[in-house]
């Protein structure tokens, strides 16, 4: 075993053993860590032991932020410049919702609230810019489940790193100067928009497919099509599975194929690839699968200039 694969794999259980021991403390976890400790002490290899300790001390430094972002007092009433990207928004009848970005804090926030005309509502479907609101409304922390079988929303939006709920009392559109960073995160948002537009004027249920499938977007109406989604086979999974990124990889390598070389077409996925992870809408399907292709498509390229 090279001692590049030995670092990651006596990470990852390092990791791992540090996890378990930080939310479920118990003797056998307590042993792992002892024993990992001894193997790096008479592995005598200080590279692989730095490595393994700063990604253990990095995931405990992050795990401590996540915890003290839980327990931070919220004001009950509160004024938020928000950042609303057109893609993010979801309404079902007058109720809307959306995950924000408040330009104030940097923290993103899963922002609520009723449209009061129809007008109102075909304006946010029909957006194709981000646009800032001056919104105020009450926060409120994210509520745990209360039995076994219940759908946990706190752990879902934990993990999409958004730990606030603000409820819209009242709300205008502002302009104001935004930072650098953002006109990136604007246009990517904006031509994921436009791309939904597009796919909306296909028939159904092909529409909300493409959506899922392409863009992973689930629309409240999605639900509702289910049935008929599965009238086309198995295609339905591949939006939950992330499997239709290696067919995307390989169609672009067919139609490439007389265009440039293999090295160049690899060198273009190395690129592409992670651009389309965060297009898609950075799922968990799609990040692993675009993840373990990208990792291939690299270690083929190394072993190429090797």
């Amino acid at each position: 075993m090279t001692i590049f694969r030995a670092t990651i794999l006596l990470a990852v259980v390092g990791v791992s053993c540090l996890s378990f021991l930080v939310f479920k403390p118990t003797l056998v976890w307590i042993i792992c860590l002892l024993l990992l400790a001894l193997r790096l002490f008479f592995g005598r290899c200080f590279k692989v032991s730095a490595v393994v300790v700063g990604l253990m001390m990095i995931f405990y430094g992050r795990m401590l932020l996540f915890d003290q972002i839980i327990k931070e007092p919220l004001a009950t009433k509160a004024v938020h410049y928000l950042l609303i990207y057109p893609d993010k928004v979801k309404i079902d009848g007058a109720s809307f919702q959306t995950e924000a970005l408040d330009l104030q804090s940097g923290k993103k926030l899963l922002v609520t609230t009723y449209l009061h005309s129809y007008q109102e509502k075909r304006a946010f479907l029909n957006a194709q810019q981000a646009t800032v609101w001056r919104s105020k409304g009450i926060e409120s922390k994210f509520e745990s489940p209360t039995n076994e079988n219940q759908f946990d929303q706190r752990s879902h939006y934990y993990a999409r790193k958004i730990f606030t709920r603000f409820k819209v009392s009242e709300w205008q559109k502002v302009q104001v100067s935004l930072p650098l960073k953002q006109y990136f995160l604007i246009w990517v948002h904006q031509l994921r928009q436009e791309m939904v537009l597009h796919l909306k004027t296909l028939p159904k249920p092909l529409a909300e497919y493409g959506e899922a499938l392409f863009l992973g977007i689930h629309e409240v109406s999605f639900l509702e099509t289910l049935e008929a989604l599965k009238q086309t086979g198995i295609l339905y999974l591949f939006s939950l599975s992330g499997m239709h990124v290696f067919y995307l990889i390989t169609f672009f390598r067919v139609v490439t194929k007389r265009i440039c070389s293999e090295r160049s077409r690899d060198l273009m996925l190395l690129f592409c690839l992670p651009f389309y992870g965060f297009l898609g809408g950075g799922s968990f399907s799609l990040v692993r699968a675009v993840l373990m292709n990208w990792i291939l498509i690299l270690g083929r390229c190394v072993r190429q200039k090797v």
